[in-house]
């Protein structure tokens, strides 16, 4: 187990998002793709997940390395967090919708369902980031587990 399992009603809501971010989610993914590309999360998933399934540390054998490292980690999770909170407002906006259909749809409605279009493609983004890291952990594990046949 681990401090985040052990502890689920804690780890379970955002820690690292500000108010300012909660109002606008945007924020977190300008914020993180203006330090990030997409070229350099895959790389950076790479090196975690080398590092993470092989014995050698040599990604990360520098202190400026690892504090790199570490600091990428914190960004993905606070969009991570961004994308959950998202979600979870978009739920709540199509449930509250589906309740009362016989309502007009009003400017404001509009342009916020702009805004979450403009989330959803975001959090799209992450999950073929996340896609790749799941792919490069099963070529290492297939590789570790059951190495190629003479």
């Amino acid at each position: 187990m681990s401090i985040y399992t052990d502890n689920p009603n804690l780890f379970n809501e955002p820690l690292r998002i500000r108010e300012d971010e909660k109002a606008d989610f945007n924020l977190v993914f300008a914020e993180f793709f203006v330090d990030y590309s997409l070229s350099e999360c895959r790389d950076w998933l790479l090196k975690i997940v080398t590092t993470c399934v092989t014995d050698s540390g040599i990604e990360f054998d520098e202190a400026d390395k690892r504090s790199d490292l570490l600091h990428f980690s914190e960004r993905l999770e606070t969009v991570l967090e961004a994308a959950m909170l998202a979600t979870r407002q978009d739920s709540l906006i199509r449930e509250s919708v589906n309740s009362a259909p016989h309502l007009n749809e009003t400017e404001a409605a509009r342009s916020y369902k702009i805004h979450l279009d403009n989330i959803r493609s975001k959090v799209v983004d992450i999950q073929k980031v996340v896609t790749d890291l799941a792919a490069l952990v099963t070529q290492a594990w297939d590789a570790e587990v059951m190495p190629p046949l003479p």
